[in-house]
């Protein structure tokens, strides 16, 4: 899943480019299986202090081979991490960016390990811009309402916010796509 970009890390990185004074310029931040790398090289140019990007071991020198391309590896800093595990280097940052990992996490039957993940940044004090493209319809829901559930009014550290689909360009998307594409803070 590494080996393409997804809508939603087109549509997170215009959304991000537009907000980048307040959400991540000057802040570590980081890019939770980070695929390609996409996300990781927009927020290294797009003002963080620094950038984590993780993927897994299959993905990692992918992520690392675009972010030497791009000229942004004095930025970037590519780590192996799977959802779930100890040590997540996500935790120190201040800011984290999640793009279409809800489809694999449903696919693989990951979905516990991605949701004690995301906790886990929360409790941590990071925020979460979580960019999905909706295919799997109910189980899709279903998995953002137990988040919304958990949330316990961010006793946990965990709130949900769904950013208004106003406020998403999707011209760069094909028009098959436009209406599919979801973003969660």
């Amino acid at each position: 899943t590494g080996w393409m970009t997804w809508n939603a890390s087109v549509v997170l990185c215009d959304y991000l480019e537009r907000n980048h004074s307040t959400l991540v310029q000057n802040k570590l931040v980081g890019d939770l299986s980070s695929g390609n790398g996409l996300v990781a090289v927009c927020l290294a140019h797009l003002g963080s202090q620094s950038v984590v990007a993780t993927e897994t071991k299959d993905c990692v020198t992918l992520t690392f081979q675009n972010i030497k391309l791009n000229k942004v590896e004095g930025k970037v800093s590519v780590q192996t991490y799977y959802w779930g595990e100890a040590n997540n280097p996500c935790l120190k940052c201040s800011t984290v960016t999640l793009c279409d990992l809800l489809y694999i996490a449903i696919r693989d039957s990951l979905e516990r390990e991605l949701e004690d993940t995301i906790r886990e940044m929360c409790m941590s004090g990071c925020t979460i811009y979580f960019a999905f493209e909706q295919r799997l319809q109910e189980e899709e829901q279903s998995f953002i309402a137990r988040l919304q559930e958990s949330s316990n009014g961010g006793s946990e550290g965990l709130v949900v916010t769904q950013i208004s689909p106003d406020k998403l360009n999707t011209e760069k998307l094909s028009p098959t796509d436009e209406s599919s594409v979801e973003a969660l803070l």
